[in-house]
């Protein structure tokens, strides 16, 4: 059927809604970067509290070394080296008594037996920090490299999905400038026939879609201008109300519009038919 003509009131709004269309489209690249930042920023935030966990463990480590020195001070200023007791009681079961030789031997005893202890406490300490320290690097390099992915993963996808909506929004755009291209075309005509510089019989019947019959594809006609899908534009050579011709590739090509313009019959054999109605 005959496409219906839009007003200028209409043709306003429709230019309006393609605008903000095309400004959504431009806005999506600044989001994901956005998202993209957030991503980054919550992964440093990750790696501080890593970091102040380590350094609250190392600090722990370091009041326990403290505390056992402490210990050592208190226990080698009150005298009361327990390890070393029962190490000089066995002692002098064997030995004469005589002298300060044997208190000053216990007391070497009990300091070795409290420097063992403690160095066992300490490496006991370090290989537990050192353990701690691995599980929370593997724990944040899998993070890292969990939230690396995930951004790539999210990226890809909105990149997929933007390439999409950028080519409809395209593919809207160029159909919406045929649409006004044949207002714009028959609101020119309109004007020409009332101010009497054209007769309504002399009217244009070539402005409208037409399908080709190889390719199927929809060519707008408008004026002089011949407009296909892909946006790609020609320029006739010449027209009347009885065909029209280009110009391709070096070679001039004639069509001969039927008596009921309906169809365009061209001279390579290829034949456009009208998807509107013929013009009234």
């Amino acid at each position: 059927g005959e496409g219906r003509q839009l007003e200028p009131q209409e043709l306003c709004s429709e230019l309006r809604e393609a605008s903000q269309k095309l400004a959504s489209l431009e806005e999506a690249p600044r989001l994901m970067t956005e998202e993209v930042k957030r991503g980054y920023a919550e992964l440093e935030a990750c790696g501080d509290r890593l970091l102040k966990a380590q350094q609250e463990q190392h600090g722990s480590f370091l009041e326990e070394l403290r505390r056992l020195e402490q210990h050592l001070d208190q226990q080698l200023k009150a005298g009361t080296l327990t390890p070393a007791a029962s190490s000089s009681s066995s002692a002098g079961a064997g030995a004469p008594s005589g002298g300060g030789g044997g208190g000053g031997e216990s007391a070497l005893v009990a300091v070795e037996d409290l420097q063992k202890h403690t160095r066992a406490e300490l490496e006991k300490l370090a290989s537990a920090l050192d353990a701690e320290t691995r599980r929370r690097l593997r724990d944040e390099s899998t993070l890292r490299t969990e939230l690396g992915n995930a951004i790539a993963q999210e990226r890809n996808e909105r990149a997929r999905t933007l390439s999409k909506e950028r080519e409809e929004r395209l593919r809207e755009a160029s159909e919406f400038r045929q649409e006004v291209a044949m207002v714009l075309r028959a609101i020119q005509a309109r004007e020409r026939v009332g101010s009497g510089a054209e007769s309504p019989t002399h009217a244009d019947k070539l402005d409208g879609r037409w399908r080709t019959r190889t390719s199927g594809n929809i060519v707008v006609i408008a004026g002089d201008m011949l407009t296909w899908p892909s946006g790609a534009q020609l320029r006739m050579a010449a027209r009347d109300n009885g065909g029209l011709a280009i110009d391709l590739k070096g070679s001039t090509h004639r069509a001969e519009l039927s008596s009921d313009a309906s169809r365009l019959v061209w001279d390579d054999g290829d034949v456009w038919t009208r998807e509107e109605g013929a013009p009234g």
